[in-house]
């Protein structure tokens, strides 16, 4: 009888089987991407699983992710894999009785020892995080264990710490920050040739929270509505790019920071690679020499594109770009910037007003700003030398010299913009200050990229207090150029 039960089960599954095959289902699979992969060492890349139900339906998944030797590099549970020693090992996804693999080989990074584009690196704690105005948070560098990205022992010789972006607050010799403004920073810590770093997020906890508007990100898939939703979330929220498949993987790790009030209506944001994108492969490169990286960002409200979209207030937006890239273009990292990138024909038009703050991460190999509106983003070097691949010379909109021009409105209340212009990129220094010369805030102080820029003073000082009404000095200070204007605040 147990013989009879198990030809019939037998049967039974044949003949579910065979309908299946008449009808066109197949045999679930499980799909890891990208397939087999080269990096360096000290390179990351992320790996996707794709599931493919009976009916050839394919929808990302969630696996179990290990590599195999682990000695050779790390993965973490969204499988982010890190590339540690030379070699070659498995990067293996589970899902139940389902597996797929890929083979990862490492290399050697070229040029190990080329000064400016090679790092050891420290890890710094808390990684990427968040932490309300007023508030401390004790930051703390560690060397890397065995397994590549984890802290090992702590630093426990003398560091250096710098707190680069936006002037969100005061750090420490001991790396304590304790914030005094809303906006991000980028935290650094360096030792010798050590060195590693953190981004923060300073956020108001007096912002009102009623009524926040939503956020639903989506990108490109094979479903019926043309677009699989990555995620949903609300102002005030900080999103990283993750579990994006190829070719759109080369966004993952990049950020973006949504203010409580940047939005006044609940909006949809479709991910994709701009038009400045080539795909050979596996590979995904850029058309034009001296970009190294982009996106496209297209915001849509009841699903109809409004493009550019402005926010009330400016995003945090951080990319990410490939090391490598910069050692094969010979591109200096010193002169990477961010900005807004039109396609028209052969020809990518540069422009920067919108964009401000911006800081080049070379530990982690990230660059991020204040982002007014959203369009396409590029992540480019030496913009005023750009030339497309095989076509003609790159029209570049880059101002013919220096200025600072008289703020919009004035006088005003309670926020007003002031604009300069750059010729080309360079350390900045936007300052206001009282008709005493006493300092007021400090609304730009880094590495600028080139362009026409815009800052927006909300009338508050550096500890975020609003000031009284009254005349006040903005001054614009580069190497080559300073310049004031006088603003008038009435209330």
């Amino acid at each position: 009888m147990k013989s009879s039960t198990t030809i019939i089960n037998f049967t039974f599954a044949f003949f579910i089987s065979s309908m299946l095959l008449a009808q066109g289902h197949t045999t679930p699979a499980l799909k890891i991407y990208p397939g087999k992969v080269t990096l360096e060492v000290g390179d990351s890349r992320q790996f996707e699983a794709v599931y493919t139900d009976t009916a050839e339906v394919e929808s990302d998944t969630t696996v179990s992710w290990s590599v195999s030797p682990d000695s050779l590099g790390t993965i973490d549970t969204t499988g982010l894999f890190v590339a540690g020693s030379p070699g070659e090992c498995i990067v293996t996804g589970t899902l139940d009785t389902l597996m797929d693999w890929t083979l990862v080989t490492i290399e050697k990074a070229d040029g190990e020892d080329t000064t400016g584009y090679e790092y050891q690196h420290l890890v710094i704690l808390p990684r990427d995080t968040t932490v309300v105005l007023g508030g401390q948070v004790q930051f703390q560098a560690y060397y890397p264990s065995d397994s590549v990205s984890l802290p090992g022992a702590p630093v426990d010789s003398a560091l250096t710490w710098s707190l680069a972006g936006m002037p969100v607050g005061d750090l420490s010799g001991e790396g304590l920050l304790t914030t005094t403004a809303q906006g991000y920073g980028v935290i650094r810590a360096q030792i010798g040739e050590w060195e590693g770093s953190s981004f923060v997020v300073v956020t108001d906890p007096a912002s009102d929270t009623t009524g926040l508007d939503t956020i639903t990100i989506t990108r490109d898939s094979p479903s019926p509505h043309g677009y699989t939703t990555m995620g949903v979330l609300t102002e005030g929220e900080l999103w990283t790019l993750g579990g994006l498949p190829h070719p759109l993987n080369v966004l993952n790790g990049g950020k973006v920071y949504f203010p409580v009030g940047s939005l006044t209506e609940d909006i949809r944001i479709h991910i994709r690679l701009p038009g400045f994108t080539r795909l050979d492969g596996d590979s995904v490169g850029f058309t034009h020499k001296g970009v190294i990286g982009g996106i496209e960002f297209q915001v849509l409200v009841n699903d109809t594109l409004a493009e550019p979209y402005n926010f009330e207030t400016p995003l945090i937006v951080g990319l990410v770009y490939k090391r490598g890239l910069l050692k094969n273009m010979g591109i200096d990292p010193s002169t990477l910037g961010l900005y807004f990138a039109t396609v028209e024909d052969d020809t990518v038009i540069f422009d920067t007003t919108g964009i401000g703050y911006t800081t080049v991460d070379l530990s982690l190999n990230r660059i991020f700003s204040s982002v007014a509106h959203f369009s396409s983003l590029a992540i480019a070097g030496e913009v005023g030398s750009a030339e497309p691949l095989d076509t003609d010379p790159v029209s570049i909109m880059l101002p013919a010299g220096y200025a600072l021009h008289p703020n919009i409105p004035n006088p005003f209340n309670p926020t007003t913009s002031i604009r300069f212009a750059l010729p080309r990129a360079t350390d900045v220094s936007l300052v206001v200050y009282d008709l005493l010369g006493n300092e007021v805030v400090r609304l730009v102080e880094g590495y600028n990229g080139a362009g026409l820029q815009r800052v927006v003073w909300n009338g508050r000082d550096a500890s975020g207090r609003r000031v009284p009404s009254g005349v006040y000095i903005a001054r614009l200070v580069t190497v080559d150029y300073s310049n004031s204007i006088k603003m008038l605040l009435l209330k």
